[in-house]
């Protein structure tokens, strides 16, 4: 046990010097208590412990591990398939996201969702044209999103899609939004995002945050385990493949014609499908290492198919 514990961390300079236990005594569990509530955002801390003379009694290196939580805003038009293919990259590479699937807020459980942001450390924001026309209502369940990432002092990762300009919306960027220009943003292709996702995760989301976190509630957590299972996306074959009737058949990165081309399959290609839109006007399919949607007019289904074994990626 030692009297006083200096800790500095290698994000900032000095900091933090406490007293805790009876008599002023430091345990282990103590410490460590100390560096999780005032050094969230910290890689490695250095402790300097102090006997009750006051004199050096030990040094003590920690590395404390990288914040990988994460809550994805978006609205749902135009960005609900790109937040759903960025849940489905963070979690495969092991990140703990957040994403509203099934339209929580404002209602009941409107407060549980601004809570989901006081227990992650990086808020990731997509934006596209359209996103921020609503944001002037100061009731918009997006702009309140954003207001509480900022009251809150995430870390705020702007993605803005397909060269979206902030100054585009300068009207809407009113009261605390006209703080986002001034964080570093994202650019997202739909053409490159895998390159875009792999610096979002090795660069953006290393990032230091300057809030605490604060735990879920344990009757709200149900609600969110529910959300993640909503955002889940199926990338296995289902066993069924589809063949292209047409010449060069577009693969679009969204169930609609509003997304980007991202790839073309040529006629008589065997795609393997692995998903579709709620009414089958759209297949998900992979064709090689590529994957994206179609339109199903242009493709023959095995006549064996039974469609309502085919998940429902809409």
């Amino acid at each position: 046990m030692v009297s006083t514990a200096i800790i500095r961390s290698s994000y900032k300079s000095p900091v933090y010097s406490g007293h805790y236990g009876s008599h002023y005594n430091h345990t282990k569990t103590e410490l460590e208590w100390a560096t999780n509530r005032h050094f969230p955002r910290c890689c490695c801390l250095t402790i300097f412990c102090y006997n009750n003379a006051n004199q050096p009694a030990n040094m003590v290196m920690i590395l404390m591990p990288v914040q990988n939580s994460v809550f994805i805003s978006y609205r749902r038009s135009p960005s609900k398939w790109l937040a759903r293919l960025m849940f489905h990259d963070l979690t495969a590479h092991g990140y703990d996201v957040f994403l509203d699937v099934e339209n929580l807020g404002p209602g009941r459980f409107g407060e549980a969702i601004l809570r989901q942001i006081e227990a992650r450390a990086h808020f990731i924001l997509l934006i596209e044209r359209g996103t921020l026309e609503r944001c002037v209502d100061p009731e918009d369940w997006l702009r309140r999103e954003i207001e509480h990432a900022l009251d809150t002092q995430r870390n705020v990762i702007p993605v803005t899609v397909e060269r979206y300009l902030f100054a585009e919306d300068a009207a809407y960027l009113t009261g605390k939004l006209a703080q986002l220009p001034d964080y570093q943003a994202l650019p997202l292709d739909y053409l490159f995002f895998d390159p875009a996702m792999e610096r979002l995760r090795t660069v953006f989301l290393q990032q230091p945050f300057h809030g605490a976190l604060a735990p879920t509630p344990t009757p709200e957590q149900p609600i969110i385990a529910q959300q993640s299972d909503a955002a889940q996306i199926s990338f296995q074959p289902t066993g069924y493949q589809a063949s292209v009737t047409v010449p060069a058949l577009n693969v679009r990165f969204g169930p609609g014609m509003n997304f980007p081309q991202v790839n073309v399959i040529r006629q008589g290609t065997q795609a393997e499908i692995l998903g579709r839109n709620a009414d089958s006007t759209w297949w998900r399919v992979k064709a090689g290492d590529k994957h994206g949607w179609v339109i199903g007019h242009f493709v023959d289904l095995p006549p064996n198919i039974e469609v309502a074994q085919v998940p429902v990626d809409d």
